[in-house]
């Protein structure tokens, strides 16, 4: 699998991290502007690509495959602006993958931290 350029890389570090920076947690309820989820999907032996329903996705915070933890740039990788999951190897079929992940924005400008 690739790896990713050392912008995308930060970006994506930075959003799972840290809020934006100029915002306190009490403005606009910052709580409820991040939500985290787990979403179940199916592999099918071919595809490497899944995308997430909610948007726009903020970060991972895990990723199983058939009850196996997948480690980010080994296993995966992310494209946060398709909102996208893609696999180095496509997941068998019928395996079963738990995505766990934050959407919402905590940022004001949510293609990049300031």
């Amino acid at each position: 699998m690739k790896i990713r350029e050392p912008a995308e890389v930060i970006v994506e570090f930075l959003h799972t991290q840290i809020p934006e920076p100029i915002r306190s947690y009490q403005d606009n309820n910052y709580a409820q502007r991040l939500t985290s989820i787990s979403e179940t999907l199916t592999g099918d032996g071919s595809t490497k690509i899944f995308t997430v329903t909610n948007t726009p996705l903020v970060s991972i915070t895990s990723i199983t495959v058939g009850g196996t933890s997948q480690n980010k740039y080994d296993n995966y990788d992310i494209d946060l602006k398709r909102n996208q999951i893609i696999f180095g190897t496509a997941p068998g079929n019928s395996v079963s993958i738990v995505i766990t992940y934050k959407y919402g924005s905590a940022w004001i400008f949510p293609d990049k931290p300031r």
